[in-house]
């Protein structure tokens, strides 16, 4: 019965142009994957471009394979024709290389949203500690110099841009302000990462350091709890819980910030494309409620230990998120993350600036900023 099935005409005309949509289906999926760079394709468009692949791949079939293949051998240049196709593919190639990939047929705004993936903390370089390489607290950079009093950004790279961005907004302002970054080494005691065998005990070091420096009003800690899937939940939430204690009892202002959201795609590349259809970039994004539910425990964590500790605490959804979505652009300000899970400089002189508005860097919110935090998409 089953033989009978696989010998019948359909399975028949479809092993005869299976190759063919071997080879056609590829480009059609990926180009509907390009086409939609921020949600992807949906079931039905799926199978539209699986039935498109289909129809394709029967077209070649019946006027390029067969054709081809009743040709002698000795009769057809196949040689000579299939050179002369690969160097011309291969002299566009090249030529598209050389040409900066031809930026000129883009627009302002297409090409100023590409170029958000470098948009970056200057002091990444000299500041982020990054590869394992760390730095001892008092090579640490002081982005800015004052005597009123002295803020630590201490985080994982979820905080450099933030620690850049503030430093612009307070640098005349008298407050002194410390990055202590490191990348996949958040803020907590007591954890060993894979990622970084070092980070425990230059944690440990650190929240000595800083507990121990008169100087130091405020300390900001932030970190990206959806980098630590492998480590335990309970192992990362009592270490971060043991610095804000042993900092409280320091006698230094804690401020807590949660989650910032994850974009789920390449976003740079995603808005340039939405801007490149003259569609609306400002509606991509994911959706506020899934960021919301993914890290709700993290959140309610961070919410218990700022009231518990009496410490504050502040929601980056405030800023980063509207009522639907987390957008990945501002038409105000631009694109707002570098990368799918940290905030470009312009998103985070957004975050900066509500945690100036609000008084969370200072102990009172003496400090003024002409860049607006409101949502205004």
């Amino acid at each position: 019965m089953g033989g009978r099935a696989i010998s019948s005409a359909p399975f028949v005309a479809l092993g005869a142009v299976s190759y063919s949509f071997y080879l056609w289906h590829w480009p059609i999926l990926s180009f509907l994957r390009i086409w939609t760079p921020s949600i992807g394709p949906t079931a039905s468009e799926l199978v539209l471009a699986v039935m498109a692949a289909l129809a394709v791949a029967t077209a070649s079939y019946w006027l390029i394979e067969r054709p081809f293949a009743a040709k002698a051998t000795t009769t057809f240049p196949f040689l000579r024709f299939g050179t002369m196709g690969m160097v011309t593919i291969s002299i566009a190639a090249f030529a598209i290389v050389a040409l900066n990939g031809i930026p000129g047929r883009f627009g302002p705004s297409v090409l100023a949203a590409f170029a958000a993936d470098q948009d970056i903390s200057p002091m990444r370089g000299p500041c982020h500690q990054s590869d394992g390489r760390r730095l001892a607290y008092d090579a640490t950079c002081l982005l800015s110099v004052g005597d009123k009093s002295e803020v630590v950004v201490w985080a994982d790279s979820h905080g450099a841009e933030l620690a850049a961005a503030l430093s612009e907004l307070v640098k005349d302002s008298g407050i002194a302000l410390r990055q202590i970054t490191a990348s996949s080494c958040p803020p907590v005691v007591s954890v060993d990462f894979r990622a970084r065998p070092n980070c425990r005990a230059a944690n440990e070091d650190t929240l000595k350091s800083v507990a121990s420096d008169p100087d130091v009003d405020t300390v900001l800690l932030l970190m990206n709890r959806s980098a630590y899937y492998f480590e335990s939940e309970e192992d990362l939430e009592d270490g971060y819980r043991q610095v804000v204690d042993s900092l409280r009892k320091a006698g230094k202002r804690i401020v807590l910030i949660k989650q910032i959201p994850n974009m789920d795609f390449e976003p740079t590349g995603a808005v340039a494309f939405e801007l490149m259809l003259g569609r609306d970039p400002t509606t991509i994004g994911p959706n506020v409620e899934e960021v919301r539910a993914r890290f709700s425990r993290w959140n309610a964590f961070i919410e218990d230990t700022g009231t518990s500790s009496g410490s504050d605490y502040f929601d980056p959804m405030a800023v980063f998120c509207n009522d639907t979505i987390c957008p990945a652009y501002r038409r105000d300000v631009g694109v707002l993350f570098f990368n799918e899970t940290h905030p470009s400089m312009s998103g985070a002189r957004l975050l900066a600036s509500r945690l100036i508005a609000t008084g969370e860097v200072a102990p009172a919110p003496t400090l003024q900023t002409s860049l607006s935090p409101e949502n205004s998409l």
